[in-house]
């Protein structure tokens, strides 16, 4: 059997400013008819205590954005400006790395009960290849604001025949479905996913209405 006792001690100077805190114990320990004691300590040292304290604001402040209509919340960096006037999704753009990126954000509130994230990314699959005549190169298992999602990078060639690297990640919670897209110029594919990446940590998702 072993029994132990613990005390907390804090030391001060004269005037009441911290100098460390000490965390101790003694025990009682009887095994076999033998009794045994013993104990330690542990020290931590207060420094700079009283100096003024300065937190330097990060340069990389993100601002939030939460959707009246559709009810997700995402943050955008500084600089970039946000668009609502499509009614069929949300519109973040602006600059990343001195080239020109986008993010749309579509929500449906009024997906099928019964349908699979695997049934509503194939449909989206299917879009990017009728109507963007888009080739997909890789397809991952994520998660998106708590939801199962499925993440696909795709290419595709615009209206002027240049290059664009698209992203998709799709995620559905029960009748709604949530689609987030990033588009840019090819050429920075590693650079646009790091971003990307950042805008779906920030990503929360909820029914709509």
């Amino acid at each position: 059997m072993k029994v132990a006792v613990w005390h907390y001690d804090i030391f001060v100077e004269a005037d009441g400013t911290p100098v460390f805190f000490e965390l101790g114990f003694t025990f009682t320990a009887t095994m076999g008819g033998q009794t045994s004691n013993g104990g330690g300590a542990y020290q931590v040292t207060y420094s700079k205590v009283g100096e003024p304290v300065t937190i330097e604001v990060p340069d990389d402040v993100w601002t939030p954005y939460a959707s009246e209509c559709f009810g997700y919340a995402i943050a955008y960096p500084e600089g970039w400006q946000v668009s609502e006037e499509n009614a069929s999704f949300d519109d973040f753009y602006g600059q990343v790395e001195g080239h020109s990126g986008e993010v749309q954000v579509f929500y449906t509130s009024d997906v099928p009960e019964g349908t699979t994230l695997e049934a509503w990314a194939e449909n989206l699959l299917d879009h990017l290849d009728r109507d963007l005549k888009a080739t997909v190169e890789e397809t991952e298992d994520r998660e998106l604001g708590g939801a199962e999602t499925m993440v696909t990078d795709f290419h595709y060639a615009d209206n002027t025949g240049a290059e664009i690297h698209g992203i998709v990640a799709s995620a559905l919670l029960g009748t709604d479905g949530v689609d987030v897209f990033w588009y840019a110029e090819a050429g920075a594919e590693a650079d646009d996913r790091a971003v990307f990446e950042l805008f779906l940590s920030t990503f929360q998702l909820a029914p709509a209405g």
